[in-house]
């Protein structure tokens, strides 16, 4: 046998030491990955009522600490989800040039913004990470561009031009 192979102890094949899975930056598994694989998800339906059971009561014992973490993950991936956006659609506001990420909103360049949550809406795309999603889903549609809150806001106010273009402050 080679020195960079190994023969796993279930289907006794010798595979490359590739095939067999790194376990703590250790040591290589004695399965191979589809053994491994195997061997996990009949553990898996041997014991499914067990490990429930254990999810269950490692839940209620740590009620608060789990929904922290999956918060904190859903505000992670929600701000990823807009992080994306923002870049997609040209990572700062197309008038003044803030770059704030918190003070950053997608416009929509026809100003039919009203009009089209309403149309998502019924497909239940409700709130902006869902908003986010659906952009990314549809290979981010043109029709939107990036502007800062104030910008947004002033453009909503002055009837669809930014205070900034009125005034010739915009961005050079």
């Amino acid at each position: 046998m080679a020195e960079d192979t190994r023969q796993c102890t279930d289907c006794n094949e010798v595979k490359p030491l590739s095939e067999f899975p790194v376990v703590n930056q250790v040591y290589r598994r004695r399965r191979c990955v589809e053994c491994h694989k195997a061997h996990r998800q009949g553990y898996s339906d041997r014991n499914r009522e067990k490990i429930r059971t254990k999810a269950r009561q490692y839940y209620a014992d740590n009620t608060d600490q789990v929904k922290a973490s999956v918060s904190r993950a859903a505000k992670k991936y929600r701000r990823s989800l807009k992080l994306e956006a923002i870049e997609v659609y040209g990572g700062r506001c197309q008038c003044c040039g803030e770059d704030e990420l918190a003070f950053m909103t997608l416009d929509h360049v026809e100003n039919n913004g009203a009009e089209h949550r309403r149309e998502l809406k019924e497909l239940g795309v409700k709130g902006s990470a869902a908003f986010y999603k659906w952009l990314k889903n549809n290979q981010w549609p043109k029709g939107y561009q990036v502007l800062c809150f104030n910008c947004n806001v002033g453009r909503h106010i002055n009837g669809g031009v930014c205070p900034h273009q009125e005034t010739g402050e915009v961005m050079p």
